[in-house]
């Protein structure tokens, strides 16, 4: 299972930690329920670093996964820290996989980018048996009451609160979707990510 980071939320740094943004988490909640309910029993989280120090955003999903998921060992969670764009999601998972002799796999990210995340790895090759929504997921996730859990419904809540951030979440990726059919060395994609790590990573002026 391929989870993808997210890179576009404000990031907190706090003694070099950097903490998950809203779809990062939700994305490794719905990781860690599909490896619950059995369905797989690989993750590979998918994401670059935001700054020269510090966390990769990869590093801060692992450690949410595993807190909020003991059952998962840390052994069955594998870590692609250089990627900051799809594309080189795409590229070096394909070169990670390729040395196993794997080539099929289900990929997990947000409702907004599963449709271009899907094309760009096929188009490395890679067969995408799956895909899977982390929101979906998250929503349909119930304990043994059958209720949503109160974490749950807090990370929901969160998600659907950002609608004017969803908005311009939503604007870029139409924008790098265009961008994909002339921009095959992901010059426009690699540079909206830096530029947004950038910021992430800056701290705020007072």
């Amino acid at each position: 299972l391929i989870v993808l980071s997210d890179v576009w939320k404000e990031l907190k740094d706090t003694s070099h930690q950097t903490q998950a943004s809203v779809e990062s988490r939700l994305r490794v909640l719905a990781a860690g329920e599909l490896y619950r309910q059995g369905l797989t029993d690989r993750i590979i989280i998918s994401g670059g670093p935001l700054s020269k120090e510090g966390d990769t955003i990869t590093t801060s999903m692992q450690r949410y996964l595993l807190t909020h998921f003991p059952q998962i060992p840390e052994s069955a969670v594998t870590l692609e820290q250089f990627a900051v764009s799809t594309r080189q999601n795409a590229r070096f998972v394909k070169e990670m996989l390729e040395k196993e002799g794997i080539n099929n796999i289900g990929i997990l990210t947000s409702r907004f980018h599963i449709k271009r995340a899907e094309r760009i790895f096929r188009h490395f090759g890679l067969n995408v048996e799956q895909e899977f929504i982390a929101e979906d997921i998250v929503k349909k996730r119930r304990n043994k009451k059958g209720e949503i859990s109160e974490r749950h419904k807090k990370y929901i809540k969160k998600y659907e609160k950002s609608s004017s951030k969803l908005k311009t979440l939503k604007r870029r990726e139409l924008a790098l979707k265009l961008t994909n059919w002339f921009d095959h060395g992901d010059v426009v994609g690699n540079a909206f990510a830096h530029m947004n790590r950038s910021r992430q990573a800056a701290p705020k002026a007072k």
